[in-house]
């Protein structure tokens, strides 16, 4: 019995399945169907501008979000200051200075 002929079992082997066939996919792998950086996606998850899940550590993205995000136009740059937030934020250093009405009025 011991000299028996026994056949191990083989481990399941891991099955690849390719990004259309998938529901979610993971940061990079929705960043390279983009052409995008993952920070670039990071970015877009930020802005609510795509959806994500999260399971355990892992953040993932519906495959039909990024289908979805990919057939619209996206003008504006996807990181950085826009022109409009940059004249915000430094609108007051360039803006005309007006004499306060102290100044103005004639001294005795």
């Amino acid at each position: 019995m011991a000299n028996e002929n026994v056949t191990k079992k083989k481990p399941p082997e891991r099955v690849t399945i390719s990004p259309e066939d998938k529901f979610l996919i993971g940061r990079r792998e929705a960043a390279d169907m983009l052409t995008i950086s993952p920070r670039a996606l990071d970015y877009l998850v930020a802005n609510k501008l795509l959806a994500a899940r999260r399971i355990g550590t892992r953040v993932l993205i519906p495959v039909a979000d990024l289908r979805r995000f990919s057939r619209g136009d996206h003008p504006a740059r996807l990181a950085g200051r826009s022109s409009l937030r940059l004249n915000h934020c430094l609108g007051a250093a360039f803006r005309k200075k007006t004499p306060s009405l102290s100044a103005s009025a004639p001294t005795a």
